[in-house]
């Protein structure tokens, strides 16, 4: 997945899971450069 923004672009591996561990999650959301705040509003 990639991410761009005005200052830069992050690609993040997503895992094609129907489950995905607590700690690869916030790994996924800390390199899309977001907060879990930011994350939450988005689902």
């Amino acid at each position: 997945m990639k991410k761009i923004t005005p200052n830069e672009t992050r690609i993040v591996i997503i895992p094609d899971h129907p489950e995905i561990p607590a700690g690869t999650l916030k790994s996924i959301i800390r390199q899309a450069g977001m907060t879990d705040e930011e994350f939450i509003k988005l689902l």
